[in-house]
């Protein structure tokens, strides 16, 4: 997926605050392929290079230190992050690290993941425990087929897009399936990870046959997304972010007069 450009001089109809979409650990940047243009000011990170014996701090750690050296923050003061799935832990264990890089992150976007844990379902779980058990093809196969079941009811272009993304996955997509089902199936926050003020604004499906959703006062729920909620209902997750953007951006002018 194409990164954008993002200036100084860009201007958003909403706020000038930049938005940094972490890719999916296994499905990559592509997830946010249909909201990344509702939003000028928002670009796609480098993504996760998860190595075999790397633990999730190592990782996070490693990852912060690249994505602080982007471009955007020579031009940015602040940005707002948001991630997917288990993604959601990467990121919410590299967000001391950033600010400990001197980046103010003023708030952080968990899409179907955890803030605290992943409470994953049982089914997932027994798959994510039998991933070292599984040949190449068929951890493949199982991830095809967990997108397609949710796209059916997507329009044909839709469909046919990811298609042909899925197709392309290969064995990076098996090997960070592997260290997520090692790392992250019973992910525990740090002690870091839980001291920091940034507010932290979830939105899960409430169908998720994968991640189970927060109660509703820790989370906006769709009431008929299931997991893929970037993929499968892009207009309402690009709402959903665009209501609190708005909020952050007005809160951040109301700050700056006060000054």
């Amino acid at each position: 997926m194409q990164k954008p450009e993002i200036s100084p001089t860009m201007t958003s109809k909403r706020t000038r605050i930049p938005i940094l979409a972490i890719p999916d650990i296994v499905y990559g940047g592509e997830i946010w392929e249909w909201i990344v243009p509702k939003f000028p000011q928002m670009i796609v990170a480098d993504a996760p290079d998860a190595k075999k014996d790397e633990s999730l701090i190592e990782l996070a750690v490693r990852m912060s230190e690249r994505w602080s050296a982007m471009r955007l923050f020579q031009e940015f003061q602040s940005v707002v992050l948001v991630s997917f799935g288990a993604t959601s832990a990467l990121t919410l264990e590299a967000l001391p690290c950033l600010m400990q890089l001197k980046i103010k992150v003023v708030a952080c976007f968990v899409v179907s993941g955890g803030r605290n844990r992943l409470r994953w379902n049982h089914r997932q779980n027994v798959r994510l425990v039998c991933a070292r058990l599984l040949s190449s093809e068929s951890i493949l196969n199982q991830l095809r087929r967990e997108v397609d079941r949710e796209m059916v009811d997507a329009e044909t272009a839709k469909q046919e897009r990811v298609q042909r993304y899925l197709a392309r996955m290969d064995q990076v997509a098996v090997q960070h399936y592997r260290w997520t089902a090692r790392h992250l199936r019973s992910w525990k926050p740090s002690a870091a990870s839980l001291e920091h003020s940034v507010p932290i604004f979830q939105l899960h499906g409430r169908r998720n046959p994968m991640i189970q959703p927060p109660s509703i006062h820790e989370a906006t729920l769709l009431l008929t997304g299931e997991h893929f909620i970037p993929w499968t209902h892009p207009e309402q997750v690009e709402r959903w972010m665009a209501a609190i953007v708005d909020d952050l951006a007005l809160k951040a002018r109301s700050d700056s007069s006060a000054e």
